[in-house]
């Protein structure tokens, strides 16, 4: 056929399946007038078309198939959306305006009503005003239709005290289609910002804070483990000042959560992942049924893996590494409660206690500042860029400070003679007085926090690792390192662990150090994190009914509480049916519940419009085929043709398919990088990390019974 042969043919198809469109209900739709003029040009929907557009259209091309979608799409979206009284009134309206508006121009211009009419009639791609009118008509129709598909659906579910009506945004399955598709996670988070930039080079082992770091770190942890709510900590103390406002959560007026395409540092996002894929019982076994297939934790958050029957993902770069790291092995860094309090007892010490500059064994030159007690401490339990964790040692405290002295100055005291030694000043006066300080504040704030606010957590309690240098020992001549590039912590102990909610361990609080070196340098410094509620079962009750069945998208409702009390979607009691929308409690003024409830509500619906934009156009073209079916019990393809339909179709599977894997090669990335960093962590701190035994010799101002440790390392 000649290119001129294909142009007629599928013009003249187009004008067949108008015509059979034709023989559905004229009162149930309105499509614009349709001519063929000279055989030259048709005119569809209000768009003229000459032969070299239909030649393009026709043509096996991206844009030919885009067009060919677009007209589909127009053609449908019109024929399912009624020519209503309003519209018409509106387009009259329109059209009045515009005559106006070219009598106005003719005189301003210099030239004639018809001449100002043309200019319009061409910039519209029209012949005629009837056809300006018809075109104004449908891009109407195609506007409301658009607001038909993307508007709030109410769904009858449940049977007794669970039975209601719940709020969807588009339609209950869109909203399933987000969890599955997203994974997303509702969470909140305290950021302190440490001076200490390093995520590369010496930064990995060899990071240094300020001495005002030190006392924050201190004060976010005191205010964590007392009464204080995590919303509340976030917002006096959080330097994340857009999510503080919020009391800590990371969200906004279209972004609910974190999900798999958010651009979080990757010790955060990866951070969680890994954690609820390794770690996390309540979600590391985690399935869920599609279609025929079994989908894991692992397939939904492309986990890269080496065993192909996991769920992971195996062709990824990393995939044969990441059961390297610590915590593919089940394991998560230990924080010690009192070394958290600790960093504001030794924040400025940059001296020995006699306020003398402490030298170097070799070089005789003043120490750097990594040797400084509070830069020790924080390299070996706070510059961890994995998961990390805050345990109760305070049973512990007094044999660990101990223990810290004996192994520092060559000493066998016991718990029992430590106050003894510390009030006796016939040596080491000042030292003593130092040590003596720090000891009574840890002390101190043991006996202020709130126990209740820690928990046995388990698969972290009882797999609490620490570097292996914290374990070097004095032999008499030298300090020797553990065997162990990391120890278990408390051997065998299972430590209480800090959470977010009193006497609560579903939500434990996540610690990581993330650096400018893997994201948004603005989230560069110490996260505190806490999972308010993910789509794999980290539920905020045993009772909830999400982790018996499937129903997790029903956190995403948009149902605004009116009501303290039941299960009821439109419940506020949040422990009873959780959502994002009833997280928070409404303020005690009506008026200002009744808003916070509509912000929260709103917030969800413009986040699942958003969530796969890409799409949208595709999405609702579906939308619009089952309306088109459910109407005339008829299916759309069947009446564009086989032809037609095939090019339509196959354009949306094609570019459905392409921003998938353009998703997935993102996430992909980010695990690689993640994976390789991890290790890198890995084998560089064991070796290169200064033990915090030579926090206490620096304080005594001699470095020389550390040589060996410190050599390389400074």
């Amino acid at each position: 056929m000649t290119n001129r042969g294909k142009a007629i043919a599928w013009s003249l198809s187009f004008l067949a399946i108008l015509s059979t469109l034709g023989a559905c209900k004229k009162s149930d739709y309105s499509y614009p007038k349709t001519k063929w003029t000279d055989g030259q040009i048709v005119t569809v929907g209000g768009k003229t078309y000459d032969f070299a557009a239909i030649y393009k259209l026709a043509e096996n091309t991206k844009d030919s198939k885009k067009a060919t979608f677009d007209a589909a799409s127009k053609a449908l979206a019109e024929i399912v959306t009624p020519v209503t009284d309003s519209i018409k009134a509106n387009v009259d309206r329109k059209i009045s305006t515009q005559e106006t508006t070219w009598r106005s121009n003719a005189s301003s211009n210099n030239t004639s009503y018809k001449e100002e009419m043309e200019k319009t009639l061409d910039s519209e791609g029209v012949l005629t005003e009837d056809e300006l009118r018809e075109k104004y008509i449908s891009d109407a129709q195609v506007e409301q239709n658009q607001k038909d598909y993307a508007k709030v659906v109410t769904v009858k579910d449940g049977e007794g005290e669970t039975e209601g009506n719940y709020e969807y945004y588009i339609s209950e399955q869109d909203t399933k289609d987000f969890v599955n598709e997203k994974a997303p996670y509702h969470v909140s988070h305290i950021l302190i910002k440490v001076d200490a930039s390093g995520a590369s080079g010496t930064g990995i082992w060899s990071g240094e804070i300020s001495s005002s770091d030190a006392d924050q770190i201190t004060d976010v942890v005191k205010s964590l483990s007392s009464s204080e709510s995590f919303g509340d900590v976030a917002l006096q103390m959080s330097e994340d000042t857009s999510s503080a406002t919020r009391y800590g959560e990371l969200a906004s007026d279209d972004s609910v959560a974190m999900t798999k395409d958010t651009s979080y540092v990757n010790e955060f996002k990866l951070g969680l992942y890994a954690y609820d894929t390794f770690i996390n019982p309540k979600t590391k076994g985690f399935t869920r049924t599609s279609g025929e297939s079994t989908v894991t934790i692992k397939n939904d958050l492309r986990v890269p893996s080496a065993d192909s029957t996991d769920g992971g993902i195996t062709t990824s770069p990393v995939s044969s590494k990441i059961a390297q790291t610590e915590i593919a092995k089940g394991n998560v860094y230990g924080i010690p409660l009192s070394v958290c309090y600790l960093m504001r007892a030794i924040d400025d010490i940059e001296k020995d206690a006699k306020g003398n500059p402490v030298k170097t064994p070799t070089t005789q030159t003043n120490a750097s500042a990594a040797l400084y007690p509070r830069n020790v401490y924080f390299n070996n339990y706070f510059n961890q860029h994995g998961v990390s964790f805050i345990y109760d040692d305070s049973a512990d405290f007094d044999q660990e400070f101990v223990d810290s002295i004996n192994s520092a100055y060559g000493l066998n005291l016991t718990v029992a003679k430590l106050s003894e030694w510390l009030k006796d000043t016939s040596s080491n006066k000042e030292l003593k007085a130092q040590l003596k300080k720090q000891y009574e504040y840890v002390k101190q704030q043991f006996d202020l926090y709130d126990p209740s606010k820690f928990s046995e957590v388990p698969s972290i309690s009882e797999h609490l690792i620490a570097l292996g240098t914290t374990a070097a020992q004095n032999d008499g001549t030298k300090f020797v390192r553990s065997n162990e590039d990391f120890v278990s912590v408390g051997s065998g102990k299972n430590y209480k662990i800090l959470c977010a909610d009193s006497n609560d361990p579903n939500h434990p609080i996540i610690v990581t150090r993330a650096g400018s070196g893997s994201g948004d340098s603005g989230y560069q410094g110490i996260h505190f994190i806490v999972v308010n509620h993910d789509r794999f079962g980290n539920v905020p009750s045993e009772k909830n009914q999400y982790a018996e069945k499937d129903t997790d998208y029903r956190y995403w409702r948009l149902n605004k509480p009116d009501t303290e009390t039941g299960a009821t979607p439109n419940t506020a009691d949040y422990s009873a049916n959780p959502s994002f929308v009833n997280f928070v409690k409404a303020d005690i003024n009506a008026v200002a519940s009744a808003n916070e409830y509509t912000t929260r509500s709103g917030s969800v619906s413009k986040a699942l419009s958003n969530w796969d934009s890409a799409n949208a156009d595709y999405k609702r073209y579906e939308a619009n085929k089952a309306t088109f079916k459910a109407r005339f019990s008829r299916d759309f393809d069947s009446v564009l043709g086989d032809s037609f339909a095939s090019v339509v179709n196959n354009y949306i599977s094609t570019n459905e398919k392409a921003t998938k894997v353009s998703e997935e090669k993102s996430l992909d990335d980010s695990w690689e990088s993640y994976v390789n960093s991890t290790l890198i962590y890995q084998d560089m701190q064991p070796s290169r990390v200064i033990p915090t035994v030579v926090a206490a010799l620096f304080q005594n101002g001699d470095l020389n019974t550390a040589e060996d440790i410190l050599n390389g390392n400074d």
